[in-house]
Formats: C-alpha cells, sequence, structure tokens
C-alpha cells in the first residue's frame, strides 16, 4: 500500500509538471506584465534583445503612478528589459518573457531588488544560472542540464562562447534541443562559430572594403600587396583596452614598417569624431576604416570577432599566420618573421 501511495503522488506530481509545461508553452495565452515600481513616471519601452547585440523595441507604455501594463503573443521566450529610452543602455529592469501572467514590483531607489515573477524561464535563470555564474564548470553544467531551455541558450551566447573552445561550444550547441538551436540567441552562436573557425591560423583572409576617415573606399587587399605581413585590427575609440594595447601596435609599427610590416585597422566606433579622435591622439598612422556600425560591422562579423582588441596577422599570400597578437608577442612573432634590426 505504501507503494502505491508513493507511486500515486509520483504520478500526480508528473502530471502536474506536464500540464505546467503546457501552460508555458501555449501560445494561444499570451503574454501578461503588470508592473508597480515607485517612483517611475512618463513613457517606458519593452525591448527584447535580439542575438548577441541586437535590440528591437516591442512595445511602450506610459506609468501612471508606477504602475504599467504590457500585453501580447511571442513564439518562444526572450530576453527583455523595461527602459526609460529605448536607445538608452540602462534598463530598469531586465528578465525572461514568456507567455504567462508577470508580474513586476518594486522601487527605482532600489533597482537590483525589484522583483520578477511568473516566468520559469527567468526563476531558472535567476536562480539556477546566476548564482553560479562566476564558475565556468557550473555554468556549462547548467547549460547541458537545461538543454531545451532559451535561458540556457542565452548564457550560452552571452558566456560561454567567450569562454570555451570552438569546438567544445560547438557541440554544446547541437546537443540543445531544436527549439533553443532555433533562437536568436544559438543561431547567432551558430554564425559566430562558422566565421571564427573561418579565420583561424591556415586560413584565407576575407577582403575588406570600407571607408577611411575621408570616406574614401580602402581595401585590406591593397595593403597586403604592398607589404610582407599585414595585422589587421579590430579595435574602438570607446574601447579602454584597445586604447591601452595602442602604443604597443605603435612601437611595431615603427620597429617593423620597414622591413615590409603594416596595420590595417578596422573600427568598431558609431561615432565619427570620437573615432578620427582617436586615431590622432593615439597615432594611428596607418591606414584606418569603418563602418560607423559598433558591433554590426561587417567585417566584425565575418572574422567572428566577439572581443576588442582582436587582430589578425595576415601574409603576402593571404593567409592568416596568427591572431591576438599583442605588445611583447606581437614584436615577438614579427622578429621571427622579419628579423630583428
Amino acid at each position: 500500500m505504501k507503494h502505491l501511495l508513493k507511486l500515486s503522488t509520483i504520478c500526480v506530481a508528473i502530471l502536474l509538471m506536464v500540464a505546467c509545461t503546457n501552460h508555458n508553452d501555449d501560445h494561444t495565452q499570451g503574454y501578461t506584465i503588470n508592473g508597480n515600481i515607485q517612483a517611475l513616471d512618463g513613457t517606458i519601452y519593452l525591448i527584447k534583445k535580439d542575438g548577441k547585440r541586437k535590440e528591437t523595441v516591442i512595445d511602450s507604455t506610459n506609468v501612471a503612478d508606477g504602475k504599467f501594463a504590457f500585453s501580447g503573443r511571442i513564439e518562444t521566450p526572450m530576453y527583455v528589459f523595461v527602459q526609460k529610452k529605448y536607445e538608452s543602455n540602462s534598463p530598469i529592469v531586465s528578465f525572461f518573457l514568456e507567455n504567462s501572467d508577470i508580474t513586476i514590483a518594486g522601487n527605482t531607489s532600489e533597482l537590483e531588488e525589484i522583483s520578477v515573477s511568473g516566468s520559469t524561464e527567468n526563476d531558472l535563470y535567476r536562480y539556477g544560472y546566476y548564482p553560479v555564474r562566476n564558475d565556468l564548470e557550473k555554468v556549462v553544467a547548467f547549460v547541458k542540464q537545461n538543454p531545451s531551455s532559451i535561458a540556457a541558450a542565452y548564457v550560452m551566447m552571452d558566456a560561454l562562447i567567450y569562454e570555451l573552445p570552438i569546438d567544445e561550444t560547438e557541440a554544446m550547441l547541437n546537443a540543445m534541443s531544436t527549439t533553443a538551436q532555433n533562437s536568436s540567441y544559438l543561431q547567432w552562436v551558430r554564425s559566430t562559430l562558422v566565421a571564427k573557425r573561418e579565420s583561424l591560423p591556415g586560413k584565407q583572409y576575407k577582403e575588406i572594403v570600407l571607408p577611411d576617415v575621408e570616406g574614401s573606399q580602402l581595401s585590406l587587399s591593397n595593403v597586403l600587396t604592398d607589404n610582407k605581413y599585414v595585422l589587421l585590427n579590430f579595435w574602438a575609440s570607446w574601447c579602454p583596452y584597445c586604447r591601452r594595447d595602442n602604443p604597443g601596435l605603435v612601437s611595431a609599427y615603427t620597429q617593423f614598417k620597414e622591413k615590409g610590416f603594416d596595420v590595417f585597422g578596422v573600427s568598431l566606433d558609431y561615432n565619427a569624431s570620437q573615432w578620427t579622435k582617436a586615431i590622432a591622439d593615439d597615432g594611428l598612422v596607418w591606414s584606418n576604416v569603418s563602418d560607423l556600425k559598433r558591433w554590426e560591422c561587417a567585417p566584425a562579423l565575418e572574422y567572428g570577432v566577439i572581443l576588442i582588441p582582436s587582430n589578425f596577422l595576415i601574409d603576402s599570400n593571404g593567409i592568416i599566420v596568427a591572431q591576438n597578437l599583442h605588445n611583447d608577442a606581437l614584436e615577438a612573432k614579427l622578429t621571427e618573421l622579419l628579423g630583428a634590426e
């Protein structure tokens, strides 16, 4: 009898789990968001993060006495945030949206304490991933244990692709469910892995033609034709790590330019005046180009660049011979290839 009771309890639990899952996956029920955030007023925007850095406004509404509401329907859960200006990088609250009744409550003076309830994906992210986010082994385990989760797919895009080798990331991606793989997050991961694999040492370079600071079109191939080795360098004026890296590039350029070395800089800037000022301030006298599209920079996407500064050393035959050489490592490699002074 005890065994029957235990089995009955398990069956009820499983049925409840299935019922809850079916409820959350029922696309006919849309989502409702009811918020009450003290001291919040004016117009707010509901914005989805679609892929790595693309953001799209889903909806907007006016706040009355701190209260607001959104409603709609989505095909799959997605990471969203609520903020005052849709071009701002300062969200009031961020969470995983799904087709369910979601409640948001808190105060603008304590943004970190704002609570979100009603989203199973958000609970998984908040209580499953967030506490272990600084432990790579546990983050990997979290993703592997949740192959159907959009939150886990987001973690692969937002964290693991920076930490794991290409092959390991690809294996984890392929183990995810079809729904997760079809999310914009894992589509971005897959396209980035393909680009990264095609930009490894030994691969042929990909042509770049972009405007310089004067608006004239410059091509990487022309610079390669005139030199033995060219460092394709991805950077931006707003990137502090890039600016700290620039003196080492200037030193290497000065030391090896007469031996057949040159630099081709591709900036992920979006403000032309800041870009040109950084070039002048840092003494970057080589070819510099940009489409001023920040992370949507076409060559950056094509080379699988997800962090800057990133660089690729290319020989006169157009073959990538090394990657991400900085300061002493760059000078050592150039000394090996071109000889010391």
